[in-house]
Formats: C-alpha cells, structure tokens, sequence
C-alpha cells in the first residue's frame, strides 16, 4: 500500500508539471516563468526536473520559482487548494499502511516469541527447534502474502453459491492437472465446483518437510496438488549424504568385482557360467 501511494503521488506530480510547464509556455501572456528564469535554451531534462520539483513543492516545500502572470497565478491557486486536499488524503493512507503493517509485524513476533518459549519449556533440541521456527516464519511470510480464508471474516457471510465459484477459481486451475479431473470439469462443472469448495484444503510446507513416508495409511484417501514450489518424491529408501552415496557406489562396485571373478571361475561348470546379481 506505501508503495502503491508512493507511485500515485508520483504520478500526480508528473501531470501537475506537464500542466505548469504547458501554461508557462502556452504563450498567452507575454511574460511566462519559463521567460523569467530563462529556460528556452535550457535542455529538456532540465524543463522538466524544473517543472516537476514546482509540482512537487506545492504539496510540501517551496522553491524559488513564482508566477508572472495571472494565468499562471490562477493556475498556481488552483493546484495549491487541489494539493491542501490530495496531501492530507496521501498523509493519511500512508499513515494507516505503516500502522496495519506495524500491527502485523507486532503480531507475528508475538506468535514467534510464544512458539520459542514453548519449544524451550519442552527442552526440543537445537535442530528441531531451528527446523520450527523456519517453518513457521515461512508459513506468516506466506499468509502475509496470501490471506488465509479463515481471516477473511466477510466470506463467511455471503452466499454460499459465490463462495463456491470463487473457491473453484482458486483450486480448479490446480486440480486440472490431473487427467481425469481435467475431464471430469469438462463433462460436469458442477461436480467440479462442488470438490473445489468441499473436498480441497490448502497445506503449507516448510523445506525439507516430509509429507507421507512409505507404509504410511491414511485414514481417509488423499491427492496432492503442488501449487508452488517443488515436491520430490521418492519410491525408495535414497542415501542423504555423499558419504552414504560414496559408501553405496563402492559396495555395488565390490559386488560387481566378485560377480566378475565368479563368472572366471565358473566358465567350465558344467552348469554354464555363473550370472551376477545386483542390488537395487
């Protein structure tokens, strides 16, 4: 919001020395402030910086620069009562972002400081406790971006048809990435509709979270969509460290050595040579 402010009062400012530097060059009185301070030679950067600081000054500030006639006295008026008006508004929302935004920090480290007095009441290591407070940052970082529907008290109170299209906005884009869902929404909107408003939640994952683990059974049947980020999934049990990596690639080369040597040793056994197996 402070920065969306910001760029409209610059905006404004912008319009307001095109204004000034059109009136002062209109030629409809021989005298003009751009004759007076002797600008026709000067660049047009120049023309322009010096007309926007004039904008800029009539909502805070002065500068040396004064009308010489009375169009541009009328035109200066005008734009000082048009300032008085427009700069308490700017002043005011500005002040209301940066309270709403000190309100919410105040808050969030609020919920930090508890969680961290928690974990130490508790005695959890060092490293777990680093891994809850990241994840937990994460997560306010990502509900100061993206509101959370449970915060948005005024959805509770409109139809329920509207909350239903307006979840299916949000969640059919993601769930059409699965073939049959795709289709599904194809042959039946309402049907789709109806999973997107009772059937869909949002999860937040910190990196390097397990989401399910093998042998895991849910209690109830789930699919997960990615909606940002990266997910990885593995079928089986991978070494985390380069050591563990080292130690399985000198462990399959040992037993790639030995199959090697039986299938020496083997070659007249009436049995036929010997076949090498490997772990995977």
């Amino acid at each position: 919001g402070i920065l969306k402010n910001s760029c409209l009062f610059i905006c404004l400012g912008h319009l307001v020395a095109c204004g000034w530097f059109w009136v002062g060059t209109a030629g409809l009185s021989e005298r003009s402030w751009v004759a007076a301070y002797s600008l026709e030679e000067e660049t047009l950067l120049y023309k322009y910086t010096t007309s926007m600081h004039w904008a800029l000054t009539q909502f805070v500030g002065s500068m040396g620069v004064q009308p010489q006639n009375s169009l541009e006295r009328s035109f200066a008026v005008g734009i000082l009562v048009f300032s008085f008006v427009s700069s308490a508004a700017f002043v005011s929302r500005i002040t209301a972002s940066m309270t709403r935004l000190q309100m919410i920090s105040s808050g969030h480290d609020h919920q930090l400081a508890l969680l961290k007095q928690y974990l130490r009441n508790y005695r959890i290591s060092a490293k777990l406790t680093l891994r809850v407070m990241r994840c937990a940052q994460h997560v306010l970082e990502l509900q100061s971006k993206n509101t959370p529907e449970q915060d948005v008290s005024l959805l509770a109170v409109i139809s329920e048809p509207l909350q239903v299209e307006i979840r299916a906005e949000i969640f059919d884009p993601v769930l059409a990435a699965h073939p049959f869902l795709q289709r599904l929404g194809r042959m039946g909107q309402m049907a789709m509709r109806k999973i997107c408003h009772s059937a869909t939640q949002v999860l937040h994952l910190h990196a390097g979270d397990l989401l399910f683990a093998a042998g895991e059974v849910p209690k109830t049947g789930r699919m997960f969509f990615v909606m940002s980020g990266l997910m990885v999934y593995r079928y089986r049990e991978e070494p985390e460290s380069e050591d563990e990596f080292r130690s399985e690639d000198e462990e399959q080369q040992q037993q790639q050595r030995d199959a090697q040597q039986a299938l020496a040793l083997d070659e007249d056994s009436p049995l036929g040579p010997a076949r090498p197996s490997f772990r995977t």
